[in-house]
């Protein structure tokens, strides 16, 4: 997957953003020290109102009027890949090995389901083509209501402009904009070489392996939560128990994301297409 006669390309910053001015939780806290342990002679750089104009894209501003905090890095990442290079973290990523090999690409991203391409981690250098071309697809968004016309698809291209049904997750904008400048991808989670960029099978960067050689874990939706208002529980007793073994907690939590992600794929918009492709059947119009 990754030569050794390569110069590295990326460099050594871990880029992330903090919106909003508020106290970090201890969650988040404990991702970053994550990075700071496993890669601990990068740079890393937190990006916030004091050091970024978060207004300077219509996207990015009308997702920071609206407090709508997730998307408003949607663009911002990209853009300081673009002018910068380095690696984008979202504060929900825990890093479990170091990210030094992985240097050497021009780019590398991954699978978040087998029919999504994820956008949590992703490395780049400086004036990557493939980030220019999702930049200039934000610069083109325009947002209509959902499924205004009925057609129930997230994209539709009309006089030049994307049309986006309400927000859309930063992942469709990848895997869509992939699908339709790459065609060699495949829609397989499996580790492929695009040329402008390498992408990962999921259980690298988003869910965990068994064995531990995973870069790191997106906690997000597959985390294996402990509920603060319900202590007397049964399953929260047996979390509580299983945390004390930290090794172990982490192992089931692997197996719980799998099995969540595996359940989640269908309701994604490229589920269909990745079965197409899988069978070889006739591609469905994205």
């Amino acid at each position: 997957m990754m030569t050794s006669d390569t110069k590295d390309r990326i460099p050594k910053v871990i880029h992330y953003f903090w919106l909003g001015g508020g106290e970090k939780p201890e969650s988040v806290k404990k991702c970053i020290d994550s990075w700071r342990k496993y890669c601990p002679d990068f740079e890393i750089k937190e990006w916030n109102e004091s050091n970024y104009d978060v207004h300077k894209h219509p996207y990015m501003d009308k997702a920071y009027r609206e407090k709508r905090w997730a998307f408003v890095p949607d663009y911002g990442r990209l853009d300081i890949l673009y002018q910068y290079g380095g690696i984008y973290l979202d504060t929900d990523v825990k890093i479990n090995r170091s990210f030094e090999p992985l240097l050497k690409h021009r780019m590398f991203l991954n699978f978040i389901f087998d029919c999504s391409v994820g956008s949590a981690i992703i490395g780049g250098e400086k004036g990557n083509p493939l980030v220019k071309g999702l930049l200039d697809m934000y610069d083109k968004t325009v947002f209509v209501p959902n499924n205004e016309n009925g057609s129930g698809k997230v994209f539709e291209w009309k006089d030049d402009k994307l049309l986006v049904h309400g927000y859309a997750t930063s992942n469709y904008y990848y895997t869509y904009y992939i699908l339709n400048h790459y065609s060699e991808f495949k829609l397989n989670n499996k580790y492929q070489d695009l040329g402008d960029f390498v992408i990962y099978p999921k259980e690298y960067f988003e869910i965990g392996n068994l064995l531990g050689t995973h870069f790191a874990v997106h906690l997000c939706a597959g985390e294996w939560r402990i509920k603060t208002d319900d202590t007397k529980g049964f399953k929260n007793k047996v979390k509580r128990a299983l945390k004390k073994n930290q090794t172990l907690f982490d192992l089931i939590q692997i197996i719980i994301r799998k099995r969540r992600y595996n359940a989640l794929k269908k309701s994604i918009p490229f589920y269909a297409y990745s079965v197409a492709q899988k069978k070889g059947s006739p591609l469905p119009e994205l």
